[in-house]
């Protein structure tokens, strides 16, 4: 086979095999603490996390074949770099993928460390939680690293760049939302809370609870600001991936495709409980900000991302706290995605290296000092003794 096709066919292979793996991996994970009670609920040795650690096992062969074995297809996944135990270059965003695999082991070890010491109750911001999402991250930004470099040799197709820029997004936005993105309404923990196996599990049950009494649902005031960023960060490094018309207006397409499936599913608990659907409930306006990027950049320059900000918080109902919140965080989101951008077109060490103190470290640390202020600040009797 064609080194180029060879390398092609490796990188879509573990974009393919990361998609399952943490998709179903998360969903069987989710309905394994519902629908299961009693201890060792959450030991390292459960079913989806057998599930999740195996598949990432098999995404760590598929890294070390391309990055050992395809050596012959280093040329198209330029630049290389050095890795002394090997003894020679392998490509950039196949270090990027492996770095990501390997903090997801770690973070595993932790997790169950973490939940022997300290149990179960916490937040989707815990340490552990963060360095899971941490490892997603950089497995998704060494994916579509590798895509782009392949792209600027031969066209990939119009949906591929989008995809990648998706499977980022989704990483980025669970990781950062935590247990924001958990729920659409609040009936959907209500009748979690009614369920009987939930009723046997007390961390289980405070966790709701904090969920519940804290508004941790599509309608906080923090998602407006946060989606902003994302969605402005994802938009900006796409249009730079991909300068292809529409690129951008592909990957919000999907999102909210995506997102309305949530959405329908929330609509039925409301209706059935006879209460409107809430505008928090409805996907974030990504489409509408994607459609001001393509159509109005030129007229509009550097007004772009405030008007954004500002157009997705007006169409989101937010009030005006983070309604004012999204046209900061969408001109952040810019720079971000500069930067995201920039990394994925050349990947330079020195690039590569804040982009791991910032997702590996700083990002985690500063998250999971929120969950422990929750768990021992100011919500401290959420957590009883």
């Amino acid at each position: 086979m064609e080194p180029f096709l060879r390398a092609r066919r490796t990188l879509l292979q573990i974009f393919a095999g990361s998609f399952l793996v943490i998709a179903l991996g998360k969903a069987w994970d989710g309905a394994w603490h519902v629908t299961q009670g009693g201890p060792g609920i959450d030991d390292f040795w459960s079913p989806p996390h057998l599930f999740v650690y195996t598949g990432s096992l098999l995404l760590v062969l598929l890294v070390a074949r391309g990055a050992i074995r395809e050596r012959d297809s280093h040329a198209h996944l330029q630049p290389l770099l050095q890795v002394p135990p090997l003894g020679f270059p392998i490509p950039a965003c196949h270090l990027m993928s492996g770095s990501g695999l390997l903090l997801l082991f770690i973070a595993g070890m932790l997790d169950s460390r973490w939940h022997t010491d300290l149990g179960l109750r916490e937040t989707h911001w815990s340490l552990p939680h963060l360095l899971i999402g941490s490892g997603i991250f950089l497995l998704a930004l060494g994916i579509a690293t590798g895509l782009v470099a392949l792209h600027r040799q031969r066209p990939a197709r119009k949906w591929t760049l989008p995809l990648a820029g998706l499977f980022l997004f989704s990483a980025a936005s669970g990781w950062l939302l935590g247990p924001i993105s958990d729920f659409t309404v609040p009936e959907e923990i209500t009748r979690l809370l009614a369920m009987e196996s939930v009723a046997r599990q007390p961390d289980l049950t405070a966790n709701l609870l904090q969920s519940l009494q804290l508004g941790f649902t599509r309608a906080h005031p923090l998602l407006v600001p946060v989606q902003a960023l994302l969605s402005a960060c994802l938009l900006t490094a796409l249009r730079r991936w991909d300068t292809r018309r529409w690129a951008a207006t592909r990957l919000a397409l999907l999102y909210t495709l995506i997102a309305l499936l949530s959405t329908l599913g929330a609509a039925g608990l409301r209706k059935s409980a006879g209460l409107p659907l809430p505008p928090g409930a409805w996907p974030f306006p990504m489409l509408p900000m994607a459609l001001l990027l393509e159509l109005g950049e030129k007229r509009l320059k550097t007004w772009t991302w405030p008007l954004a900000g500002l157009l997705a918080g007006v169409l989101y109902r937010a009030p005006p706290g983070p309604l004012i919140a999204a046209v900061g965080t969408a001109m952040l989101g810019k720079m971000a995605g500069d930067h995201i951008g920039a990394l994925a077109e050349s990947p330079q060490p020195r690039r590569i290296g804040w982009t791991w103190a910032i997702v590996a470290a700083g990002v985690p640390l500063a998250l999971g000092g929120v969950d422990i202020w929750l768990r021992y600040g100011k919500y401290w009797w959420i957590y009883p003794s």
